[in-house]
C-alpha cells in the first residue's frame, strides 16, 4: 500500500520514527518541503499555516497501510488518496487538471471584471 499526505514540518521526524516502529521497518519513507503556503483548513480565518512537508510511505501490505494512515492522522497529517491502479491514477490526474484549468479561467474572469469595474468607477468620479 501507499500513503501520501502533508504534515507540519516540525512533526515530520516524529512521523517517520513512529511509522518505522509501527511497521517494524518494513516501509520506504520519502519527504520533501512544500514551497507554497497552504491555508490551514482548521483555521476559520483561512490564514496561512505553518510550513509543511509532503510525504510518501510505501508499505508492504494492506494492513500496514491502515496502520500507517492511523499513525499519520494521529499526528495531524492530511492524508490523500493514492489509487493502486494506474488507470485510476491517470483518471484522477485528468480530473484535477480539468478542475485547475476551470479555476484559473474563473479567477481570470473575476480579475478582469473587477478591473473593469474599478476603471468605470474612476472614470465616473
Amino acid at each position: 500500500g501507499c500513503v501520501t499526505g502533508v504534515v507540519v514540518r516540525t512533526r515530520l521526524g516524529a512521523l517517520e520514527r513512529l511509522l518505522f516502529r509501527a511497521l517494524h521497518g518494513n516501509m520506504l519513507f520519502k519527504s520533501g518541503p512544500v514551497n507554497e503556503n497552504i491555508p490551514d483548513p482548521k483555521d476559520p480565518r483561512g490564514g496561512d499555516g505553518p510550513p509543511r512537508d509532503a510525504f510518501l510511505c510505501l508499505c508492504a501490505s494492506g494492513g500496514s497501510r491502515e496502520r500507517a494512515v492511523r499513525v499519520a492522522t494521529a499526528l495531524g497529517a492530511h492524508v490523500y488518496a493514492f489509487p493502486a491502479d494506474e488507470g485510476e491514477r491517470h483518471s484522477l490526474l485528468q480530473d484535477v487538471t480539468v478542475r485547475c484549468t476551470d479555476l484559473r479561467r474563473v479567477l481570470a474572469a473575476v480579475v478582469a471584471r473587477r478591473e473593469a469595474a474599478v476603471a468605470r468607477a474612476t472614470a465616473n468620479a
